[in-house]
């Protein structure tokens, strides 16, 4: 098939300044695109050009970056409006068996509902109301745009949460469910674990890091095995402070902060460690997640991610709000199980198999609109 994907956004951005960074090879949806090729379909991806890369500008499928207009209303971080993409799609629609566009809030999603609905897909992952300006345009969104001008487009939710939020304001959602895949190729399965564990996030507030941390020193003193080890992978705002806390703890021999590292540095740390570790305050589904389970390190997890159901669907590791030391010690004493659990799901979130997944809605739902 030829596909056409509307993604502007590739990565997040904490402020309105959208900062390049060398290669987007490593985003979610360059490998879900990735996974599409490998299946044998043409892709096209349309993005913000405020996420070109400012190095790696040679990709395995087409990308196309629109210039984003109108910026101090539609942030690119947030909402990009690219006016092209509106003569693009009436040029082109037809060079595309199907479109798939992330979230029904959105422009780009918009534009497509109106010009052919009958080939779009809607990925959706938001959950829960935008909060910005109490939530109010996003509740106008929702309740006018998305019950009307979406009424007849396919709404794909990417988690359970997703798809009871969605369902409020269309009929149109399916009751499958697409969740984030990984790149299975560059996550490969470990068995031999160390003593060590691995968090994996921006050092921003609501990524809840020292928690973590506080935890971890409390497991040490109950475990009584300095030994083990708690890897921070991540760079952010917070850094400083959290080196500090780790300093005042006395634990500079057990927890090291990594900064960010690349798909390759983190398969062998991750791969390597007991069981991935978060704490976050607000996230929708964690790439770090799915991530982990390709390598075959259990997951422990407060109930806030969207993807976190399925580890409790699929027992690979332990999801609990406010989870302790002793979820650690819990998580050593059962993680034969929980490797070999991840083992066996971990086809089944290959980006491979989201794609195959793609395809069996558009033969659902897709194709029996367009043969009309």
């Amino acid at each position: 098939m030829n596909i056409l994907v509307l993604n502007s956004i590739l990565y997040t951005a904490n402020s309105k300044n959208v900062h390049p960074v060398k290669t987007i090879k490593d985003t979610l949806l360059y490998n879900q695109c990735l996974g599409f090729v490998n299946r044998g379909h043409h892709v096209t991806l349309i993005a913000a050009e405020e996420f070109k890369p400012t190095e790696d500008t040679l990709f395995d499928f087409e990308i196309l970056f629109f210039k984003s207009y109108y910026k101090s209303v539609f942030n690119p971080h947030l909402i990009p409006y690219h006016k092209k993409l509106y003569s693009f799609l009436q040029k082109n629609k037809n060079n595309y068996d199907l479109i798939i566009s992330s979230e029904c809030f959105s422009l780009n999603s918009l534009i497509a509902s109106v010009i052919c609905p009958e080939k779009l897909i809607i990925w959706q992952e938001l959950a829960a109301h935008n909060r910005k300006i109490k939530k109010i345009p996003s509740k106008l969104w929702y309740n006018t745009i998305v019950r009307s001008l979406m009424k007849n487009v396919t709404i794909v939710p990417r988690s359970l949460h997703a798809q009871k939020f969605i369902s409020k304001f269309s009929s149109g959602v399916t009751h499958e469910i697409i969740g984030h895949g990984a790149n299975i190729d560059k996550f490969k399965i470990n068995r031999d674990k160390t003593k060590q564990f691995i968090t994996i996030g921006q050092l921003i507030p609501r990524k809840n890091i020292e928690s973590i941390i506080r935890i971890f020193d409390r497991f040490l003193t109950a475990y009584a095995d300095d030994e083990f080890k708690l890897y921070i992978a991540g760079k952010g705002e917070l850094e400083s402070k959290l080196k500090g806390l780790v300093k005042t703890l006395h634990r500079e021999k057990n927890i090291f902060f990594t900064g960010h590292l690349s798909h390759e540095e983190l398969n062998s740390l991750m791969g390597a460690s007991i069981a991935c570790l978060v704490n976050t305050l607000q996230d929708n589904n964690m790439v770090c997640i799915t991530e982990s389970i390709l390598c075959a390190t259990p997951v422990l997890t407060n109930n806030i991610p969207y993807n976190s159901h399925r580890i409790i669907e699929k027992n690979l590791g332990i999801v609990k709000d406010n989870w302790d030391e002793t979820d650690l010690i819990n998580i050593i004493d059962n993680l034969k199980k929980y490797i070999e659990n991840c083992v066996e799901y971990r086809n089944s979130i290959s980006t491979e198999a989201i794609a195959d997944s793609f395809t069996g809605i558009y033969q659902k739902y897709i194709l029996p609109k367009t043969e009309k």
